[in-house]
């Protein structure tokens, strides 16, 4: 899949932002419909971890992900086996992270994202929980968790064109 713009993220984004109620409820059904394994995965993982409001979180932007990767090109359904691979690959790559310090584990993302297929949409995953952190709707202990969750959302979805 080519690699989305910041500027179409932040289209995207602004688009979504004001969507109804009635126009959220619509696309999250589409989401259910077109993407189940993805949307199974998105409401199983890290149960008993996420409070609500982490969960609506995680699972919105999952839907703003598939959403934007979908305006791209269209995208095979996901299978179970597929994200099981992509989780373990991302755990097994930021494991390393929580033995660093701050400042190398700083370096480390940000190598990331340079090398990363997706940049813009990586760090717009990241600044989201990162805003979403700052008014407390996510705790500080979750976002490493959570953003591994979200890019393995993308890197399936980055895999799997039609």
């Amino acid at each position: 899949m080519k690699t989305i713009s910041a500027e179409a993220v932040d289209q995207a984004w602004q688009k979504l932002s004001n969507y109804s109620v009635k126009q959220g409820e619509k696309l999250a059904q589409k989401f259910i419909d077109e993407q189940p394994a993805m949307v199974a995965y998105l409401l199983a993982v890290d149960t008993g971890v996420l409070d609500a409001d982490e969960r609506e979180m995680l699972f919105y932007l999952g839907t703003v992900i598939w959403q934007l990767m979908r305006q791209e090109g269209a995208l095979a359904a996901l299978s179970e086996e597929a994200i099981i691979a992509a989780e373990e690959a991302n755990q097994e790559m930021l494991e390393p992270l929580a033995a660093m310090t701050d400042g190398d584990a700083e370096q480390s993302i940000g190598a990331i994202l340079t090398d990363y297929a997706q940049p813009a949409l990586l760090r717009f995953v990241i600044e989201s929980l990162m805003d979403a952190a700052q008014d407390g709707d996510v705790r500080q202990d979750n976002l490493g968790m959570m953003m591994i969750d979200l890019k393995t959302v993308i890197d399936c979805f980055d895999q799997e064109e039609v």
